[in-house]
């Protein structure tokens, strides 16, 4: 048991390097949310199938990374966003644009508009708050709870393994290229719930 324990540690503390490695030299992958993208939008003045305006934008940007969406009640308006598209390539979704729904639409007559990356700490943000309140008042609960087996025991160990766990949570994700999106804040705050709440149940079966 004392061996695979040595094996685990060992296994944790090399993806933790190389992980940390990885996110100071390479960075993260990040979803289209939130990549540097180039937003265009077409009204194109009828109720629109959106699997035809997938098949055509997607043979205008040759399969590019991209996301589409209404943007009205009228189901005749669409947001495109295509990560990295040339001029021809946009010029040549105008173009099957035009010819498909009669219009006369320019470069300069539709909104193009590009976006930066969004780093990482902004999309955490929102989440830092309530992590750190979460931490602290267990953190304190368990100090009270718990005071018998070592103050600083129950209330800094958790703290100490949920940095590691997040840290290496992290790791996973820029080791293996697994895109940042709208799921990894909350699978963070999860994993950050499981983690003291183990504690505090090994705590409990230890009194």
């Amino acid at each position: 048991m004392r061996n695979i324990n040595k094996i685990l540690v060992i296994l944790v503390a090399i993806l933790l390097v190389i992980g940390i490695f990885l996110m100071v030299t390479k960075g993260f992958n990040y979803s289209i949310e939130y990549k540097e993208v180039t937003e265009l939008k077409f009204m194109l003045g009828e109720v629109l199938d959106m699997d035809e305006v997938e098949g055509i934008v997607k043979e205008a940007f040759n399969d590019k990374e991209l996301r589409i969406q209404k943007i009205d009640y009228f189901n005749d308006s669409v947001n495109i966003s295509v990560v990295e598209p040339t001029d021809e390539e946009i010029q040549s979704l105008i173009d099957k644009f035009n010819s498909r729904y009669s219009q006369n639409n320019t470069m300069d007559s539709i909104s193009i508009v590009k976006t930066a990356n969004t780093p990482l700490y902004e999309i955490a943000k929102p989440y830092i708050f309530p992590s750190i309140l979460v931490l602290v008042l267990a953190a304190i609960y368990m100090g009270i709870r718990f005071r018998k087996q070592g103050i600083l025991k129950v209330t800094l160990l958790p703290i100490i393994m949920t940095v590691v766990v997040e840290t290496l949570y992290l790791s996973i994700l820029a080791i293996l290229q697994i895109p940042i999106s709208i799921w990894t804040m909350p699978i963070a705050l999860v994993l950050l719930l499981i983690t003291l709440t183990v504690y505090a149940y090994r705590f409990e079966t230890n009194m």
